[in-house]
């Protein structure tokens, strides 16, 4: 009789079960308490998210191995205690059989215990499966009324009474609305799974908010262009093409630089003196957008469309405009200092009157030479042979930038009769000019 309880008690498949269950357990445990999706900074946070796939595996993996390793061995083992124990029910009274049935209780209280943990995973999986509903139903529905609470304070005003004649007149509470786009920013990043639904009701929210001209957009309507601006990369790679929808919108003098707005709709925007400072606007539509005077350093406009664009006098130092298209913008004034058109279609329909260029390569691109006339470069610009010479107007060295900006100011004050004398700036060229 002891060698079967040992034989039971040392077997490793006992305590594969016991180890198994216990994990089974102990997983389940950690990640049956409803909780909301976390910031998956974490390799466990991401992991909470389907923990019931993680323990139904556990679980499978447990009673599988129940049953195919040790599961049959348990009921023989149970069967073969029951029928010592009778036998010895039946043996001659006197003889000592103490110690033996203390062993066959122990064998038979761990066995049993085995085949308990056992049967009960089932239940224990069914469980799991209906907090997880239960805990994924309770997080959709407090997400839902907190995106609708803050959409509720988007409308918010406020009565103001006026000093001048006593009458209360109703605003917009900045304030408030300033809360609840902040709000709607922690949810998208909390909550991946609405940050499509949030960015359209910011982009929405916007669109109405602007639809009539103001000097420089409200502080509630800056502060949702800033938070669509700061988008993270995985956040922008969940999105569809066209998901910022800011067509026809009026944002003039809007701070946006750095923003993350690649393959945007901003058709007809109003965009004037707009701080874009290295703004990714890659593959945006742009047609008929307003950007005089914007401010477009180091800004991304590779495969953009400005078809019809206003860039007058907006500053393109350096910006990407890589396979643009860009006929019939307008570019009058514009600073073109080293930006970059290779591949670009439609220049040679765009209107480039007094444009500054600079460290400019034109050898990739289509424009002709009464165009390049109209325009103001130096010798920093490489031109295809083609066009070869320079033009009359153009100086024939590289200049440095700031005598480059007050030739270009000299220029486009007399064009006709502007002529570049390098003996105004010393000796500064002699060695290019060969004097």
């Amino acid at each position: 009789m002891v060698e079967i309880y040992l034989g039971v008690v040392t077997h490793w498949a006992f305590w594969v079960v016991l180890i198994g269950c216990g994990a089974f357990y102990g997983i389940q445990k950690q990640f049956e308490l409803p909780k909301l999706k976390a910031l998956h900074l974490r390799p466990i946070d991401a992991l909470r998210d389907h923990y019931v796939v993680v323990v139904f595996a556990v679980g499978g993996l447990v009673l599988a191995g129940t049953y195919w390793m040790y599961l049959h061995d348990i009921m023989w083992s149970v069967h073969a205690m029951v029928g010592r124990l009778r036998t010895l029910a039946d043996a001659p009274t006197g003889e000592n059989i103490a110690e033996t049935l203390n062993n066959l209780a122990q064998g038979s209280a761990l066995l049993l215990g085995a085949l308990v943990a056992a049967a009960t995973l089932i239940f224990t999986l069914l469980r799991t499966w209906i907090n997880e509903r239960t805990t994924r139903a309770t997080e959709e529905g407090l997400i839902t009324d907190r995106i609708n609470a803050a959409v509720a304070s988007l409308g918010s005003d406020k009565t103001v009474k006026a000093i001048e004649d006593g009458k209360e007149y109703t605003r917009p509470n900045i304030e408030v609305r300033v809360g609840a786009i902040l709000a709607l920013e922690r949810i998208a990043k909390r909550s991946p799974d609405v940050h499509i639904q949030i960015m359209e009701i910011l982009c929405a929210y916007i669109r109405e908010n602007t639809k009539e001209e103001l000097e420089k957009p409200r502080e509630d309507i800056q502060r949702a262009l800033t938070v669509i601006g700061r988008r993270s990369e995985k956040a922008i790679a969940m999105e569809p093409n066209g998901l910022i929808d800011l067509r026809g919108t009026h944002l003039d003098h809007a701070d946006l630089r750095g923003a993350r707005l690649p393959n945007a709709q901003l058709r007809g925007a109003q965009l004037n003196g707009a701080e874009l400072m290295a703004a990714q606007l890659n593959e945006a539509n742009l047609s008929d957008a307003q950007l005089n005077g914007a401010y477009l350093y180091n800004a991304q406009l590779n495969g953009a469309d400005l078809y019809l664009a206003r860039l007058n006098e907006a500053n393109l130092t350096g910006a990407h405009l890589n396979k643009a298209r860009l006929p019939e913008a307008r570019l009058n004034e514009a600073n073109l200092i080293g930006a970059q058109l290779n591949g670009s279609f439609g220049l040679r329909f765009a209107e480039l009157r007094g444009a500054w260029a600079r460290h400019l390569d034109f050898t990739d691109v289509t424009i002709p030479r009464e165009q390049l006339h109209e325009m103001f470069g130096d010798a920093s610009v490489i031109l295809p042979e083609a066009l070869q010479p320079p033009l009359a107007h153009w100086p024939t060295v590289d200049l440095f930038w700031f005598d480059a900006r007050d030739e270009w100011k000299s220029w486009l004050q007399d064009p006709d009769g502007y002529v570049f004398d390098p003996t105004r700036y010393g000796d500064r060229y002699t060695d290019q000019t060969g004097e």
